[in-house]
């Protein structure tokens, strides 16, 4: 992820500011190593968005399966198992778990560099699925932050819950949805930052910094689910940044039925002279899987991806819960 220091230095001041929530964010995004031949090492990047008795459930770009086999390759599923392996990576660098992949699930059924560029793997190794579940017990960092459905760690938003917020609330003409506003989007990866050196990278951006944002349904070269905002060389998801997490985060608010600050609880008796004692204050805060990134520089009328022309725009493919649910 190429960003500027100013990107940095924000990025990192967010992270400190909600370190529990950050360790959770940090926790499930995933580096996708292999050797792919006489090409090297490839690189891509996934999040953990689930894990149960049959494994654990990584999210990531479809069209890293292919940079992985190349244009060659008669089954890039096939080759992607055999030669990339899925890695964990705690704070400090330290890989956590290192596994093959189990296997492969493609949601819109196209094993093409094209469509929905989503797909879903499974690992089944206890080492790294016993990682992942160190992230959601109760004395984990971002335990208060998992979702309430059994055996998801980051749960997806649906489609249009992830258009809205995307949005900051306004994902159609009309009424503007409040609720879905003041989101802060937390976009991690292990892409190149500088020359061809890979590694882990995030950035942080508040919905209202996305002006002249675009959805774009199919793009040119035929994805679909496609969101797009203003890039630039110096401020933009890169090479091995493809498949890493957008979270959406959502501001601290008052949890559902709790007193008015200034009024006593129910049943509560007011405070000496009449006072109203400070009721406590329990709060929570939306967190979920909005999108994947896809690249950079994807239109509507124009070929995608050109890799000789500036850098305009990031595009991002939105994760909605209905399309990346792994089949049992």
């Amino acid at each position: 992820m190429k960003i500027s220091a100013q990107t940095r230095e924000a990025a990192q001041a967010w992270a400190a500011a909600n370190a529990d929530l950050f360790a959770l964010l940090r926790g499930v995004t995933v580096r996708f190593r292999g050797t792919v031949g006489q090409r090297g090492t490839f690189t891509a990047s996934g999040v953990v968005v689930r894990v149960t008795g049959r494994g654990a459930d990584i999210v990531t770009a479809k069209h890293n399966l292919f940079l992985a086999a190349g244009d060659d390759e008669p089954d890039p599923v096939g080759f992607y198992t055999t030669n990339v392996r899925a890695q964990l990576v705690d704070a400090t660098g330290r890989e956590t778990a290192s596994a093959e992949i189990a296997g492969v699930h493609i949601p819109d059924g196209a094993v093409q560099d094209a469509g929905y560029d989503v797909a879903v793997m499974r690992v089944t190794d206890a080492g790294f699925t016993g990682a992942v579940r160190r992230l959601t017990t109760p004395d984990a960092p971002g335990y208060r932050y998992l979702p309430p459905a059994a055996g998801w760690v980051i749960r997806p938003l649906s489609q249009d819950a992830a258009r809205t917020v995307l949005t900051n609330g306004n994902p159609y003409t009309g009424v503007v949805n409040q609720s879905a506003r003041d989101f802060t989007f937390v976009q991690l990866g292990y892409g190149v930052y500088q020359a061809e050196l890979y590694g882990f990278g995030f950035r942080v951006m508040p919905a209202a910094s996305l002006a002249g944002y675009a959805f774009v349904d199919p793009t040119h070269d035929g994805y679909t689910r496609v969101f797009t905002f203003p890039a630039s060389e110096t401020e933009t998801g890169a090479r091995g940044d493809s498949g890493g997490p957008v979270f959406a985060v959502g501001p601290v608010r008052p949890a559902p039925g709790q007193p008015v600050p200034g009024q006593p609880a129910p049943g509560q008796a007011p405070g000496p002279g009449g006072a109203q004692p400070a009721p406590p204050q329990l709060t929570t805060r939306q967190v979920g899987l909005v999108a994947v990134h896809s690249g950079a520089n994807y239109f509507a009328n124009v070929a995608d991806d050109i890799p000789d022309g500036p850098t305009v725009n990031n595009a991002l493919t939105l994760t909605a819960l209905e399309h990346v649910t792994m089949p049992d």
